[in-house]
């Protein structure tokens, strides 16, 4: 009963409620490290480093997120988490810090994601190697998969596939101090370690190593490029990205 009241508040009212409501918790995972995997593929979560260094990154999947995070706080930080998600855990926190992310054009990340999981992604996530096994394996090609399975979403299992907006939006508005960009990756980066005050050096980490074809090939199909458009269309709104393939 709670909960449907609480979900019925704007979306900033909700995040107040539930960090204080489980405060506790929230503060454990301001503290918690965790560890997934083993040997040379085991990875670090910590947001440990959003506290020392009072910025809280965004984490969108496929859009250099491992390098970056790798080079500013030496661990994955927080993974793929929302804006919300971390409002709810900082609290009124959230507000004051240095809050950044990086965004991809959606036509060379829906490629880059499609082709790492169909590789069978990082081997420390097991739900990359699930979602090729028992999603991606049902589809013969790239357009096979954007036009029967690719669509817009209430939930998606696999946060690679997720529009943008959804992890940097909060009651329907951009909530980011700084939005990096892939395309001019060094320049950003150093705005934002700038920002921080640090010395860091960035490193191209977990590129996606099987392609199969060029971007052209991908989006030779008109269907393809309108489903792309369709399901990315606040993508390309909010971000500034042509509508069109950067082929």
């Amino acid at each position: 009963m709670m909960k449907r009241i609480i979900e019925r508040l704007p979306e900033e009212r909700q995040c107040d409620l539930w960090h204080w409501i489980d405060h506790e918790r929230q503060q454990n995972r301001r503290r918690r490290i965790r560890r997934l995997g083993e040997g040379a593929h085991a990875v670090t979560y910590t947001l440990r480093g959003f506290d020392e260094r009072r910025c809280i990154f965004v984490h969108i999947p496929k859009a250099a997120g491992i390098s970056v995070a790798m080079a500013l706080f030496g661990n994955l930080a927080g993974g793929h988490h929302t804006a919300r998600h971390y409002r709810v855990v900082f609290g009124r926190d959230f507000w004051s810090y240095f809050k950044f992310t990086f965004v991809r054009n959606p036509y060379t990340r829906l490629v880059s994601a499609y082709e790492f999981l169909r590789s069978g992604g990082h081997p420390a996530w097991r739900n990359n190697q699930r979602f090729r096994d028992e999603v991606l394996s049902e589809y013969a090609n790239f357009e096979d998969f954007v036009l029967r399975w690719l669509k817009p979403r209430k939930q998606w299992r696999e946060p690679h596939f997720r529009p943008q907006h959804e992890f940097v939006e909060l009651g329907g508005r951009l909530v980011m101090d700084f939005v990096g960009r892939v395309e001019r990756i060094d320049d950003d980066f150093a705005t934002v370690r700038d920002r921080l005050g640090i010395q860091a050096q960035l490193e191209r980490l977990n590129p996606t190593k099987e392609k199969h074809g060029t971007l052209g090939d991908h989006y030779a199909n008109d269907a393809v490029v309108r489903r792309v458009q369709d399901v990315y269309a606040k993508d390309f709104e909010l971000f500034g990205y042509p509508p069109r393939p950067p082929i």
